[in-house]
């Protein structure tokens, strides 16, 4: 009787030992699925790396800077002399005040100016040692990633960045500003055509699509080409309307839209022509474009 139990149990035991086992293994990733997962990871890593490099080609850091308008700092340049010819402001306080009142009215029609303080932007003055400790970086990173993206082909692109990663260092290494950061934002561009060849999810490709245009955009300020500049901002906010438009699927849709309205921030700034403006307004919405991966 004892006998007959013990066996049941053993059975019973070996049984959901055999069950644990399958059930466990069917829930590890398949192969292609690691693959994908480790495609991944490098891809955002080449990513961050190359942002990072075109960020230290103009010392951009946003917690440095602060956008001032102009009015504003007329008013803090006027405090400083407020102490001299006290007599002579009083004497014209009465016109001032009318002729600021006689220009409420028309205020709201003008557009407001902006500017970035000078101390606060050093686009010149760059750590090449740095630069060169970056694009170091990732060719000793891109050697491995190569392995991972060759399985899925994409073997003219392999060649094609290979290529443009020795002209980019060559122009870092020549500490030619311009030009490294062109090779920046072409090296960028290969990231989505990788990505596709994994990827099936279209909001992760339009997400990456649209930081490219968002680099290439970046990468032609310097040389005040606004045309250009505005051409590739619209292609990157028609790459985002399918992240927008899709709010079913969206979790975060806080960033999304906050992101959206960065991008269209940047584009009307174009038509002022102002470099630094454009440098802030690029590093705020290339900060917040991550949010949404």
């Amino acid at each position: 009787m004892y006998k007959k139990i013990s066996i049941i149990l053993v059975v019973i035991l070996l049984l959901g030992a055999c069950t644990f086992a399958i059930w466990n293994n069917s829930k590890k990733p398949t192969e292609e699925e690691q693959l994908k997962e480790k495609l991944n990871e490098e891809i955002l890593y080449l990513s961050d790396k190359l942002i990072n490099i075109g960020n230290k080609l103009n010392n951009i850091s946003i917690e440095e800077f602060e956008i001032v308008k102009e009015d504003d700092k007329e008013k803090n340049n006027t405090k400083e002399n407020s102490n001299e010819g006290q007599s002579n402001n009083s004497s014209t306080e009465k016109d001032n005040s009318s002729k600021t009142e006689d220009n409420s009215s028309s205020s709201s029609n003008s557009k407001e100016k902006y500017s970035v303080e000078e101390e606060q932007l050093n686009t010149d003055e760059l750590d090449w040692d740095s630069l060169q400790n970056s694009i170091e970086d990732i060719y000793m990173s891109w050697s491995e990633i190569i392995i991972d993206i060759s399985k899925k082909g994409n073997n003219n692109n392999i060649a094609g960045f290979s290529k443009d990663l020795d002209q980019a260092t060559k122009y870092i290494e020549s500490k030619d500003k311009q030009n490294s950061l062109i090779m920046i934002s072409k090296l960028y561009q290969y990231l989505p055509e990788f990505m596709k060849s994994y990827e099936a999810d279209n909001k992760q490709i339009a997400l990456i699509n649209t930081k490219s245009k968002i680099i290439n955009a970046y990468s032609l300020i310097e040389q005040e080409n606004w045309d250009e500049i505005k051409n590739q901002t619209e292609s990157a906010i028609n790459e985002f309307n399918a992240i927008l438009n899709d709010v079913k699927n969206n979790k975060n849709q806080y960033n999304i839209n906050k992101t959206y309205i960065l991008l269209n921030e940047f584009k009307n700034s174009i038509d002022t022509n102002d470099k630094k403006i454009l440098y802030i307004k690029y590093k705020n919405l290339i900060e917040e474009i991550k949010q949404c991966q």
